[in-house]
């Protein structure tokens, strides 16, 4: 498959090993396997949830673990919080410089691995620039230090 989709095969091995993490994380928080009796055990699997995320080798399908008691935790999720934050970032400075919607589109594309219609990078444009006008024009508040 390497040979023939590259792209595709990287996909799926990503996808494959973050599903690994994500059990071993759920065992090592439940500090039990699954159907595992143990005394050390913290609480009991409650299934698990489908999660889209998108990777710049595509769309991946992760199953998320569920615990019944005690909410699951993650690194996974978190560090694509942050790399959504950077496009946000990314794309508030390209507003801020003047850059074209069209090459505002394909930094996109190439972040998020997938691309949008002119419509939606117009519209996410918009939304940036007002919000970072807003941002720029809004008065300081003054207080006094005793």
């Amino acid at each position: 498959m390497l040979s023939r989709d590259r792209s595709g095969a990287f996909r799926l091995l990503l996808q494959q090993t973050l599903n690994v993490i994500l059990c071993r994380e759920s065992e090592e928080q439940l500090c039990a396997r699954p159907y595992e009796r143990s005394d050390m055990r913290t609480d009991s699997r409650n299934s698990t949830k489908e999660r889209t995320l998108i990777a710049r080798v595509g769309t991946l399908e992760l199953q998320v673990p569920r615990h019944r008691n005690v909410p699951f935790k993650t690194l996974v999720f978190e560090n694509y919080r942050r790399s959504e934050a950077a496009l946000v970032t990314t794309m508030a400075e390209m507003v801020i410089s003047g850059v074209s919607t069209a090459k505002v589109g394909r930094v996109m594309e190439e972040i998020c691995g997938k691309s949008f219609s002119k419509q939606s990078v117009s519209e996410a444009y918009i939304e940036l620039d007002v919000a970072v006008d807003a941002f720029c024009n809004h008065r300081l508040k003054t207080t006094t230090c005793l």
